[in-house]
């Protein structure tokens, strides 16, 4: 009873704080990079101890915000100075001109797995393993073996887990309603409810699509549909073996690429990429002409934002083949971003010690409350604390706690997104211009991954 009571009063004074606040504005560009002071940069006339990027979206910069405000208010003689990386511009590759020109901060909360194995082979980010307490830090926070999907191939942990979002698919509850629909569990059901859609569409004279995957040939349009995908169709086992050889020529990958043939071939996706932009295809969800979007928690904002509070949407797990039995559980990809510290750092200790600070329960709960994301953590559905947490917040974000239950992160080589590009050439040449079977199609990517392409 103590321990709540404590927890309760650590809420109160969380809120009594302003974690729900509007993020502050950001100044104008100004350095080589574009990466932008988030706030104030003299830091009350001190010199700053430690540099820190975050990520571009508001959200997680007013959580930035707090975090290095609060941190400041505690340590004035070693204050941290806040930069957010800029949100037209892919961060890794931020990343790697600040590498090259030797201009990286001390620390980044926005490291993307794959890429942290890429920079810690070119020395740019330390290891964890020999920073007193971190790996014990670690276990705690995130359980024990957690390092194991995130260490570097010469054995070393060179990233902190801070967010793991699952994915799953968003649903127009309203539009489901008016088409009778129900969210499918299965690809033949999700292809027969695309048909009503697009029937419907037709009576209607304008387009109706149930789900609009990009048909771009780019690597990172397979986050969103090929790979999340695999995790379901194979019971969360991952594209690669642990010598980052191809383990996805079987049968869920065929059924995979099959599924999402038959969407293109039907035309019950668009094989014109309708929606260049995250906040094009969040405007059609709004404006009903799209059923669903595979997305994941900071999803939930942005349909707010643009359609209002009334709006009406949910969340469902990703359809699998029809030969998965329903009592099994249905695995994602989860879409990490981790804390690194750059080996430029000079303050080394003190970076630790606010990587700690950073991912601590209050820093964490007030990440769930603002940016309605999910922390890296093993007690979400423990914890009172982190608990009330859920339950007070969208029923959807309950959702993507218990599907964190079953995700999978991105495969643990440095040249998963090189595996990407092939399936996704394969994709291009199968799914969206049918000069491929699904079959050849798979086994020519698990050819061409294996033969280093």
């Amino acid at each position: 009873m103590r321990k709540l009571i404590l927890l309760i009063c650590l809420f109160l004074g969380l809120a009594a704080s302003g974690w729900a606040e509007e993020p502050q504005p950001l100044i104008e560009e100004e350095d080589w990079t574009n990466v932008r002071p988030a706030v104030d940069p003299s830091l009350n006339g001190h010199a700053p101890a430690l540099t820190w990027w975050c990520g571009p979206y508001a959200e997680e910069v007013g959580w930035a915000v707090q975090v290095a405000n609060r941190w400041n208010q505690l340590h004035p003689d070693q204050p941290v100075e806040l930069r957010s990386l800029p949100p037209h511009r892919l961060a890794e590759d931020v990343f790697r001109e600040a590498i090259a020109a030797g201009h990286t901060p001390d620390l980044t909360n926005f490291l993307f797995p794959t890429n942290a194995h890429e920079f810690a082979a070119r020395g740019a980010l330390l290891s964890l393993d020999s920073m007193p307490g971190m790996m014990d830090y670690l276990a705690r926070r995130c359980g024990q073996g957690a390092d194991r999907s995130f260490r570097s191939p010469d054995g070393c942990l060179y990233q902190f887990p801070w967010k793991g979002n699952p994915l799953m698919m968003q649903f127009n509850a309203a539009m489901f309603r008016r088409y009778n629909l129900r969210p499918p569990r299965t690809y033949s059901e999700f292809l027969k409810s695309a048909r009503v859609l697009a029937a419907a569409g037709r009576a209607e004279g304008r387009l109706l699509h149930l789900w609009a995957p990009n048909p771009g040939p780019q690597f990172w349009h397979r986050y969103y549909d090929f790979y999340p995908l695999y995790l379901a169709a194979s019971g969360g086992h991952g594209l690669l073996t642990w010598q980052g050889k191809a383990a996805f020529d079987n049968p869920a990958g065929v059924a995979v690429m099959a599924f999402l043939a038959d969407l293109w071939k039907e035309g019950l996706a668009p094989r014109q990429n309708l929606y260049p932009d995250d906040l094009d295809q969040v405007r059609a969800f709004a404006d009903g002409g799209l059923g669903m979007m595979l997305t994941g928690p900071w999803n939930i904002l942005q349909v707010r934002d643009m359609a209002g509070e009334e709006f009406q949407f949910d969340f469902a797990q990703l359809p699998v083949p029809d030969s998965r039995p329903a009592a099994e559980p249905v695995y994602s990809y989860g879409n990490y971003r981790n804390f690194g510290i750059f080996s430029s750092c000079r303050n080394q200790a003190l970076a630790a010690e606010f990587v700690r600070f950073a991912t601590s329960n209050e820093s964490d709960l007030g990440f769930l409350y603002s940016a309605l994301q999910l922390p890296v953590r093993n007690d979400l559905e423990e914890e009172p604390l982190f608990v009330l947490a859920l339950q007070q917040s969208p029923a959807a974000l309950l959702k993507f706690a218990v599907q964190g239950r079953w995700e999978e992160p991105v495969g643990n080589v440095p040249h998963f997104n090189r595996v990407l590009q092939i399936l996704s050439d394969e994709l291009v040449l199968c799914a969206v211009e049918g000069k491929k079977t699904p079959e050849q199609a798979v086994h020519d990517a698990a050819r061409r991954v294996d033969a280093g392409d």
